[in-house]
């Protein structure tokens, strides 16, 4: 999953729950056509769902380029990303449009050099990734039973589901615990068993250890979308996070994400990280996205 990013984080607990239950949700039957309003029916979509994501993300990896616009304040920053076994590596191009000087490109240079001179970053990166992989894949497995789930229509060619807590589901984790606050909508394709899209709220404030851990305020929201991007390899494209709290010792702290990923390109086999460097030494300033 794309959390490899830079994150500001209320605590891996909240942020890892919010954005992994989300994220990222292979082939399989078409949506059978019986009571598509049935509790049943759509419990069993998300448990199929579920069940693909997880066997897709244990399946051989594979690598890519693609441009990050991250927005903040109004002001678009553009990245040019480079994913590698060992590690994930962005650029800075731009901001607001503009190139960087020549001054801003030195510092670009000098931290990708940096990368290059010490490798035990980023392979503790690559660890932190896959652990974060790990907790994902335990916290996607408790989405059927976490949430109960209403068939609401379709949006084209997409399910539309509604979704809002299980009272009978009891959180193992404190993890876990923030699926007991939500409540939102989720449209999935139905051939090849993919979330599509997520939308949601936090509806009642989270308290984490009975607030001894800090909480996350009521209102908080999010946005996730995925698409096809071909050969029915589905990636992250769209990402919104607008949530506030506290974490120890009173701090308030807040996560702000406002992320657009396009213009994938799988990376040649076997990619090193070096050779990714020496990429992004040559990256461009990419065409300015479509308005949102």
């Amino acid at each position: 999953m794309l959390l490899s990013r830079a994150i500001t984080r209320l605590s891996p607990a909240a942020v890892l729950a919010v954005l992994t239950a989300t994220a990222a949700m292979a082939s399989g039957n078409p949506l059978p056509p019986a009571k598509h309003g049935s509790q049943v029916n759509a419990r069993q979509l998300v448990r199929e769902v579920v069940q693909n994501e997880i066997r897709e993300q244990n399946a051989k990896p594979i690598y890519w380029n693609y441009v990050e616009i991250e927005t903040e304040n109004g002001v678009k920053k553009f990245f040019e990303v480079y994913e590698t076994k060992t590690g994930t590596v962005k650029r800075l191009l731009a901001v607001g449009g503009k190139p960087l000087s020549p001054a801003e490109n030195r510092l670009q240079d000098a931290q990708l050099e940096k990368i290059l001179d010490h490798p035990s970053l980023a392979r503790k990166a690559a660890r932190e990734r896959d652990q974060d992989g790990e907790n994902g894949k335990k916290l996607m497995a408790m989405l059927p039973n976490a949430f109960l789930f209403q068939y609401d229509g379709r949006v084209g060619d997409l399910v539309r589901l509604r979704f809002r807590p299980n009272p009978r589901f009891h959180p193992p984790t404190s993890e876990a615990v923030v699926f007991h606050h939500m409540q939102g909508h989720l449209l999935v394709d139905p051939r090849q068993k993919r979330l599509a899209e997520a939308d949601g709220r936090l509806t009642s404030e989270v308290k984490f250890w009975w607030g001894l851990l800090g909480h996350l305020d009521k209102g908080g929201t999010f946005l996730v979308k995925q698409s096809d991007i071909g050969g029915e390899n589905w990636k992250l494209t769209r990402l919104r996070v607008s949530m506030k709290g506290k974490v120890l010792f009173f701090k308030t702290v807040g996560v702000q994400e406002n992320e657009r990923l396009e213009d994938y390109r799988e990376n040649p086999a076997g990619m090193t990280l070096r050779q990714a460097v020496r990429q992004l030494e040559k990256a461009t300033l990419p065409k300015q996205p479509a308005a949102e």
